[in-house]
């Protein structure tokens, strides 16, 4: 769904981190397509992310919220809106986001949005007016599988095996 704002004077994202995407923003769009850009994050497992905006003077205040499209229905759905914030007095955000053990594997839409103030919720669709809306790739991928070491072949173990390609063939050696 579309989102962005009609003016980023105040309040804009200055930079963004989490994982391997660590991206300063200079533009002053409201919109910003950095689906281009993305990172690796394994189900289950959590993400520190930080956030940066300018720093306000009181009374004005500044929120946020970052949305993952964990059922890759195109739609940013309430559920999938991992974190919100509210008034970073330093303009730094920083915090955790645990992807769902149920989430869908492979590229996902990540919004990270920071927006003046106005006393509603916002939704991850349509125009703020005043703030910035940037778009994200993380690619979910499944949690490796745990392996126990078994001593075979004399000596060696599971920990011994070098994987090449994506076959594996297990012979018995009493048959063979």
């Amino acid at each position: 769904c579309d989102a962005g704002s009609d003016n980023t004077e105040i309040v804009r994202i200055l930079d963004f981190t989490f994982g391997a995407i660590n991206n300063n923003s200079t533009s002053l769009s409201g919109y910003e397509d950095f689906t281009s850009l993305s990172t690796n994050v394994i189900r289950g497992e959590e993400y520190a992310f930080s956030i940066s905006t300018p720093v306000l003077e009181e009374p004005t205040m500044a929120d946020g919220y970052i949305w993952i499209d964990y059922n890759h229905n195109g739609e940013f759905d309430a559920e999938e809106r991992t974190y919100g914030w509210y008034a970073s007095p330093n303009g730094i955000i920083s915090n955790q986001i645990t992807i769902p053990s149920d989430a869908l594997l492979g590229p996902t839409r990540m919004r990270v949005l920071s927006r003046l103030v106005f006393g509603s919720t916002f939704l991850p669709c349509g125009n703020a007016q005043n703030g910035q809306v940037e778009d994200y790739t993380v690619n979910i991928v499944p949690k490796a599988p745990t392996v126990v070491a078994q001593s075979f072949c004399n000596t060696a173990t599971v920990a011994d095996l070098v994987a090449e390609g994506t076959a594996l063939k297990w012979y018995d050696v009493e048959s063979s």
